[in-house]
């Protein structure tokens, strides 16, 4: 029973360290996937010129955008009573991105 105990823990071992070893060969973060430089939807690779004229008419015809959400996990009130969670963090950078 304790040889089989010590191949378990080997290989669980030897699973861990290759895995670690190669996750760590890869640079996931280059300029392709770089988002912090986009400011606003004209910004956006592969967005056309007509899907820019498009979002510059709803500019036009709209001053604002209304977006509403349920409370969960993903829209919720933080300590100081503000809108928080991934809806909140979507909306700020759509709000900045389309209507600034």
């Amino acid at each position: 029973m304790k040889a089989k105990e010590i191949k378990i823990t080997a290989l669980a071992i030897l699973c861990i360290t290759i895995t670690g070893l190669t996750s760590c060969s890869k640079n996931i973060f280059n300029a392709e996937n770089d988002y912090s430089i986009i400011r606003s939807f004209r910004d956006i690779p592969g967005v056309s010129k007509d899907e820019i004229t498009a979002i510059e008419e709803l500019q036009k015809k709209r001053g604002s955008l209304v977006y509403g959400m349920t409370l969960s996990s993903e829209g919720f009130f933080n300590e100081y009573g503000e809108v928080d969670g991934y809806a909140a963090f979507f909306m700020r950078m759509a709000d900045k991105s389309f209507w600034h």
